[in-house]
This record gives structure tokens, sequence and C-alpha cells, in this order.
């Protein structure tokens, strides 16, 4: 029996455990991207649905000026 066994097997775990650390923070830095990929997504979504409504509101203003318009006309 090598009689650095014990010494091997420390070095070894410490290798394994050092390569989990680099994994979790290669995993940590992909979800901070994402999750800064996802906050911008949500804010040209937010952005993008107040300009359909207000495009919305104001179809339904011409809509109804339209409306009165063909009221007026036929009095």
């Amino acid at each position: 029996m090598d009689p650095n066994w014990h010494a091997q097997l420390m070095i070894d775990e410490i290798n394994k455990q050092n390569e989990r650390d680099a994994l979790l923070k290669e995993t940590h830095d992909t979800l901070l991207q994402m999750q800064e990929a996802s906050k911008q997504e949500s804010t040209i979504n937010s952005k993008r649905f107040i300009i359909q409504t207000v495009l919305s509101v104001a179809s339904l203003i011409v809509a109804t000026i339209a409306a009165v318009a063909s009221i007026i006309s036929l009095l």
C-alpha cells in the first residue's frame, strides 16, 4: 500500500471540489445572464403592451367620431 494514499485521496477530493465550484460558478453566471435577458424582454413587452393599448384607444376614438359623424349626417 502506498504510504501517501491518504494525501492523494485528499488531493483528489480537493480537485473534485474545485471542479464542482467552477461548474457552480458557471451555472450562476449563466443564470444571471438569463435573468438580465428576461428583464430586458419584460421591459420590451411592457412597452409593446402600452403602445398597443394607446393604438387601440385611438382606434376606438376614431370609430366613435365616425359613428357620431354618420349619425349627424342622417339628421
